[in-house]
């Protein structure tokens, strides 16, 4: 009897280790500036609910699997402006690994909003990532990162997955600054996606900025996604996430789930949202969570 209560036991914690898999948040567009209060209080109120969560008994957290969240990862326009104050702003209320209010790692990008190619903010990436704990691989610029949570590999590409800007993209010739420039993201994807060892089966999750809303796809071109696609399409890409138009939704991408994030700041609306991610036994599931309640993603076709 003894021997077989043990069996069972065993089982019970092989499943309940099995189930565990990957918790972690997703938020976008922050746009920190200097100025408004307004959007200083909603950023503080979604952090808040963020440090909330491995401590709520609701259905939703505990299905999300809440007390264990590994990180939260930012997909762009962490500012609005590219300001050294804006970001500072940020980086006093995120953190790095946990020790400001945010009680989390973080794992941010930059966006279209967030300053030129020598600007504070791509320069304090590319700092922060000097400090930035348990990464696999960051580009030659310092700007673009990957890491592993336990088999699950992420892959940081900022503003979105290009190397030189591509003069043929239309809406990008209103922005004459280097704001737009995607710097070698594409050829870091390509070097890093050639260390994962079982290409067929390891998952691989994508971050970025841009995505194929229809905002998004003004800002980068067919050639460059084309580019992107053929790179990704061999190996086994789980969910790209993305931000850009504030939107909260879930859609294809040549047979790929994309998921946009949404914004933590919704402008005149002051509120926002983020997007609670659980990975396990090769599902991904994705809850929106704004400051007073969850939310089934809504889909999309585009």
């Amino acid at each position: 009897m003894r021997n077989t209560l043990f069996i069972f036991l065993l089982q019970i914690s092989s499943i309940a280790f099995a189930r565990e898999g990957v918790s972690f948040i997703v938020v976008s567009d922050l746009h920190f500036n200097d100025s408004s209060q307004v959007n200083y209080r909603v950023n503080d109120s979604i952090v808040e609910c963020m440090n909330m969560l491995r401590e709520e008994d609701s259905p939703e957290a505990i299905s999300m699997n809440c007390k264990n969240i590994r990180g939260v990862v930012v997909t762009g326009d962490v500012t609005d402006d590219g300001l050294s104050t804006s970001f500072e702003r940020f980086g006093n209320m995120y953190g790095l690994v946990g020790e400001r209010k945010l009680k989390y790692p973080v794992y941010e990008g930059f966006g279209n909003h967030d300053g030129d190619m020598d600007g504070y903010v791509r320069q304090q990436i590319k700092q922060r990532n000097l400090s930035r704990k348990g990464l696999q691989s960051v580009s030659g610029n310092k700007l673009h990162y990957s890491w592993n949570w336990e088999n699950i590999h992420l892959i940081q590409l900022n503003i979105y997955p290009g190397n030189e800007w591509d003069p043929a993209c239309d809406w990008c010739k209103y922005f004459k600054t280097s704001s737009r420039d995607a710097q070698e993201s594409l050829s870091f994807l390509k070097e890093d996606l050639q260390n994962i060892s079982d290409k067929s089966t390891t998952p691989v999750v994508i971050f970025m900025h841009y995505g194929w809303d229809g905002f998004s796809k003004l800002w980068w071109t067919e050639a460059e996604q084309e580019a992107f696609y053929k790179t990704i399409k061999d190996f086994n890409v789980i969910g790209i996430f993305h931000g850009h138009d504030h939107g909260s939704k879930t859609y294809n991408w040549r047979g790929i789930r994309v998921f946009d994030a949404g914004s933590s700041f919704s402008g005149n609306k002051n509120t926002g949202s983020f997007m609670m991610v659980y990975i396990h036994d090769g599902q991904l599931e994705c809850k929106i969570r704004n400051i007073n309640e969850w939310c089934d993603i809504n889909t999309n076709v585009y």
